[in-house]
């Protein structure tokens, strides 16, 4: 079996939004409990109230879009694994109808299409690891199913 997904999943997925949303939420309640805040880039108290609650608000949204629900893939020749990093999901190659990848960035993103819906739903992402896709592949060359967008 080998794993499709990079170790930056599990950094995504939990580490980063607990440093960065606990940092936000501190710093907005700091700001909203001080009685008298110095103005900063022009804004006063309440200007930097609405900022660091809004900071916090946009990060959270941002990690319920996108970090919240990256998976681990994980492939051999039969089957494709998926966690959630609770519980393990097995389908079989024949209910696999396309893996995809995009690079994004500094990172490529793949999405697993299901033919019927699985536990995650009818499509899936997670962050790649390039190497290891490439040495699936090479690995077994029969799995027309991936592609390389």
């Amino acid at each position: 079996m080998i794993t499709l997904s990079s170790y930056w999943t599990i950094i995504y997925k939990f580490y980063l939004p607990a440093f960065a949303l606990t940092f936000l939420f501190l710093l907005a309640l700091a700001i909203t409990l001080v009685a008298q805040a110095p103005p900063v880039f022009g804004l006063g108290r309440t200007g930097l109230m609405v900022l660091s609650w809004s900071l916090f608000g946009v990060a959270a949204l941002i990690y319920l879009w996108g970090g919240l629900s990256l998976k681990r893939v994980e492939a051999d020749a039969e089957y494709l694994y998926a966690t959630n990093f609770k519980k393990y999901y097995r389908y079989p190659w024949s209910n696999v109808s396309r893996v995809a990848f995009k690079q994004r960035g500094a990172f490529t993103v793949g999405w697993v299409t299901l033919r019927e819906p699985g536990a995650f739903g009818e499509r899936f992402h997670f962050l790649a690891d390039n190497r290891r896709v490439q040495a699936y592949l090479e690995a077994h060359p029969d799995k027309k199913i991936v592609v390389l967008a």
